[in-house]
């Protein structure tokens, strides 16, 4: 966690003075750019703590004119953990700033994140057939990070920049989820998708909050924080990553499908969803109209499906083979409905 806390609070810089957020009213206009101010999210450090020196540290040399990520090298981190083995309702707020094989995993066409497969099929899937070697199986422990953003959105570029610092980063798996309801202004995203607005819309529903808002982030299906907030985000990313997923997923390629196994959880967790997501590594894009206008800015991990490719009992062995084509890279998710917290996940190249 010391290199993704270095990874955050370098794009401390670009947050300052980025905090306002701008609302309108779903399904309808919005208003020109009001902005309110004012923390969102639910975590920050206590009084004294060590986060609150590094913020004061990080604050002055940032008055004194240092921007740069290499003058921040001398700032002390935290310790490092240790190592750790849906319809919402009319009227919303808008915010900017299965076991495998006698078991019950159902597997089915795959769907977008907001339906239920369509055609249920037997569990068991047909192996990939072919000569070439498989991929590594991935093991990973990770935090899962949703930004959901827009090139409309003039609060935005900072959350994607602390984004695309933490895609590289070992331990995370960070997604860029492009909505679509800013495109109106001036700037249509030409990654957003109507199902990621629908998908923050779920969360929203789940939480029990009527807004949604961009730049926001959700951590492991559970926390909301602006995005634009590094501090707040690294405190999140600490204490989801102290606490080891419910779920230990392999995954690794296989030609075009992807091997997915995982242990009888203990205790059993009850159904969950299981989700292919597929990316784009990285794109730059010139903004020529919007609040944006002018700017040519970086992207990191850009969703471009998310599908819901079965459900698993949560309790008997998980041992299946899904289909992903292509060469774009792979995130499996594992989550429960709602949605809710992702009890596992693996990423597999």
């Amino acid at each position: 966690m010391r290199r993704i806390m270095l990874a955050a609070l370098c794009c401390l810089g670009a947050g300052i003075g980025s905090s306002g957020l701008a609302l309108a009213q779903a399904g309808g206009q919005a208003p020109e750019r009001p902005v309110i101010a004012g923390a969102i999210g639910s975590a920050s450090a206590a009084q004294g703590s060590s986060l609150d020196r590094i913020a004061g540290r990080l604050s002055d040399l940032w008055r004194d004119g240092v921007h740069s990520a290499e003058a921040l090298a001398g700032v002390p981190l935290l310790a490092s953990p240790p190592p750790m083995a849906p319809p919402l309702a009319s009227s919303v707020t808008v915010r900017r700033a299965a076991a495998p094989f006698g078991g019950s995993f159902v597997q089915g066409p795959a769907q977008p994140v907001q339906t239920h497969p369509a055609q249920m099929l037997p569990a068991q899937a047909d192996r990939a057939t072919g000569s070439e070697a498989p991929a590594p199986a991935s093991t990973e422990n990770p935090v899962v990070v949703e930004l959901y953003t827009s090139q409309g959105c003039s609060s935005c570029p900072p959350a994607d920049e602390l984004l695309s610092r933490l895609a590289a980063k070992d331990g995370v798996i960070a997604l860029a989820l492009h909505v679509d309801y800013w495109d109106y202004i001036g700037w249509a995203d030409k990654f957003a998708r109507p199902a990621h607005t629908k998908r923050q819309k779920a969360y929203a529903h789940a939480n029990g909050s009527r807004t949604i808002y961009t730049p926001q982030m959700v951590i492991n299906g559970t926390e909301q924080v602006v995005g634009a907030r590094p501090m707040e985000v690294v405190d999140l990313l600490e204490h989801h990553a102290a606490q080891a997923n419910s779920v230990r997923l392999q995954a690794r390629r296989v030609g075009d499908m992807i091997e997915l196994k995982a242990p009888s959880p203990s205790p059993a967790l009850g159904e969950l969803v299981v989700q292919l997501v597929r990316y784009l590594p990285s794109a730059t894009v010139t903004i020529k109209k919007g609040e944006n206008a002018g700017k040519t800015l970086d992207y990191a991990n850009i969703v471009t499906s998310w599908d819901v490719v079965g459900k698993w009992d949560g309790q008997s062995v998980l041992d299946v083979s899904l289909p992903a084509p292509g060469s774009d890279p792979a995130v499996v998710i594992v989550q429960r409905p709602g949605p809710g917290p992702i009890v596992g996940a693996a990423r597999v190249p």
